[in-house]
């Protein structure tokens, strides 16, 4: 799967072309409140969600080597925008097709 990153805020130049490896599939949004309406509407669908990052300066052993929260400040707002949708080898085909119609519906009601 080919899709174009913008790189700009991480690197200060312009977009490149990345190729995924599928092992996960997250949504990344512009507002914590859009992260935070997205989880809500899809759990309470019954589809599980999950925070995947967590900066260095976040986790406890961050905070034991007392990690700059100031140089991880970009870091830091990923994590509560970054929502992993599930992937696993028990999931069917079912459980696929429900999972990508409710993300349509509900990235379609917030945005």
């Amino acid at each position: 799967m080919e899709f174009e990153q913008n790189s700009d805020q991480a690197s200060g130049q312009g977009s490149n072309k990345s190729v995924s490896n599928g092992h996960l599939y997250y949504v990344l949004f512009k507002s914590t409140e859009k992260a935070r309406r997205f989880y809500q509407a899809m759990t309470q669908n019954g589809i599980p969600l999950r925070k995947h990052f967590m900066p260095l300066h976040m986790s406890e052993m961050g905070q034991k080597l007392k990690a700059d929260k100031e140089v991880l400040a970009y870091e830091s707002t990923i994590f509560d925008r970054l929502i992993r949708l599930p992937l696993h080898s028990k999931l069917g085909d079912k459980e696929v097709e429900h999972i990508i119609e409710r993300t349509q519906a509900v990235l379609k009601d917030i945005l």
